[in-house]
């Protein structure tokens, strides 16, 4: 599905969620780190450096422990080209840096 969307979809922001940044099967990750190779902007959005911080927070916003697995994921940050720490910000504050790199990485 990932690799369908960037074809369709480029120069479109997407937002895949953990369900579809994290991947078991070395082939299938494979694929998608291919498609995503030339994505200059991969963000990964996550509360805090610290997985476990970031965990508990996670956990805490959904009432579900299945974000443990999303947080801890390697995947997540073999895929992201930059990451951006959430915790204790707007979601405007979160948006400003996200433009901010974007627009200081096109100068």
């Amino acid at each position: 599905m990932v690799v369908r969307v960037l074809e369709e979809y480029r120069d479109h922001i997407i937002d895949f969620g953990a369900g579809h940044s994290v991947y078991e099967d070395p082939e299938l990750f494979g694929k998608v780190e291919k498609a995503m190779l030339n994505e200059p902007f991969v963000f990964l959005l996550i509360p805090s450096q610290n997985r476990e911080k970031s965990a508990l927070i996670l956990c805490e916003r959904s009432g579900l422990d299945f974000n443990r697995h999303f947080v801890d994921h390697e995947s997540n940050y073999k895929l992201a080209k930059q990451i951006v720490y959430t915790e204790d910000r707007e979601p405007e504050e979160t948006m400003k840096e996200i433009l901010n790199q974007i627009l200081n990485e096109k100068r």
